[in-house]
This record gives structure tokens, C-alpha cells and sequence, in this order.
């Protein structure tokens, strides 16, 4: 072969590669990270649960959610990354509310036993100026039931009663509010 057609040869491999990088981080993107690929498959119905509130101690179950958009945040006062997500979830919990978005923060002691106990949470509540943060303790199966493995995990779920979004780590609040505006127009 000549210089030239090795050089448009190693222009194309150079092109071919460099779409096939692109179009997985486009992927990813779009499809969630890595660590969002053993969650609940988006348009997957979103399993039943029920959960009490730390602030009445009155009973949340999903049928009565139903028609509503929720987001389900999963955390716990122990992890970093849910503890800087924290004033984000709550900002748009108020911000959404009047247009019947419903956001649940699913607190949880990390090991799949089930929450924290409510002095642990009022504690991190209190030291972090967070007294309206929508804390709930979900029974202990809804771990499992939405594939959590690892915290903040957050699921959005469509008036439909399925899985319109679900990340794992920090969302930003960007990414939330388009996850959720995504689903009030869905």
C-alpha cells in the first residue's frame, strides 16, 4: 500500500474507534452508569411498599401514590455522598409538590436490615437544617425489591406505576429535575 492509503486507513480505524467510544459514553449517559445496570430496568412496573413517615409516623403505601409521580431516594445518614444529596431531594420535593410530585427519602442502616432508628435520623436532621427532608423507613424487603446495592440510590417513578429513571451515587439536581419533568410529561 501507498503512504496516503495507509494514512486514510489509519484515519478511518482512528474514526471508527473514537464513534465507538463516543457513542458508549452517549449510552451510558442516556441509559444510566454502570453501577445503575442491576437496578429495576426503566418501564419496569415499580414493586409495591409501604413505609412510615418519621415526621407523623403515619403509614405511606405505593396504591395510594397511584397517578402520582414519586421519587424514591434511597440513602442513609452514614453515607457521604446521600448526606450532600440530602438538601437537592428536598429543594425539588417542595419545588415539585404543588404539582403532585411525591418524593420519599428511603432511609436505610446500609446493611439490607432495614432504616436507621428515628434519634439517628432527627439527629443528622437537625445538624443538617433539614427538618422538612420527606424521610420515610420502608419495610425491610424494599431493598431488595428495588435491587438497591449500594446508596443514594433514586428511582423516579411515572404516573403509569413504572420506572421512568433510577441512578446510583449523587444526582445532580439538573439530572433529577429533567428526570422529573420527563415523567410529568409522560
Amino acid at each position: 500500500m501507498s503512504k496516503s492509503a495507509d494514512k486514510v486507513l489509519l484515519f478511518v480505524l482512528v474514526a471508527l474507534i473514537s464513534a465507538a467510544v463516543v457513542g458508549g459514553i452517549l449510552d451510558a449517559v442516556q441509559n444510566g452508569s454502570e453501577e445503575s445496570q442491576h437496578l429495576l430496568a426503566k418501564g419496569a412496573p415499580a414493586p409495591a411498599f409501604t413505609a412510615i413517615r418519621h415526621a407523623d409516623k403515619q403509614p405511606v403505601k405505593s396504591e395510594d401514590l397511584k397517578g402520582k409521580v414519586v421519587v424514591l431516594d434511597f440513602w442513609g445518614t452514614w453515607c457521604g455522598p446521600c448526606r450532600a444529596e440530602a438538601p437537592v431531594v428536598r429543594n425539588l420535593a417542595n419545588a415539585y409538590a404543588s404539582q403532585g410530585v411525591v418524593v420519599l427519602a428511603m432511609n436505610s442502616d446500609g446493611t439490607g436490615d432495614g432504616p436507621e432508628s428515628p434519634e439517628e435520623v432527627q439527629q443528622f436532621l437537625d445538624a443538617a437544617k433539614l427538618a422538612d427532608y420527606p424521610v420515610v423507613y420502608p419495610q425491610r424487603s424494599a431493598l431488595a425489591d428495588f435491587k438497591v446495592e449500594s446508596f443514594p440510590t433514586l428511582y423516579v417513578i411515572g404516573r403509569d406505576g413504572k420506572v421512568a429513571f433510577r441512578d446510583v451515587g449523587e444526582v445532580s439536581e439538573r439530572r433529577l429535575r429533567e428526570a422529573i419533568d420527563a415523567a410529568l410529561k409522560g
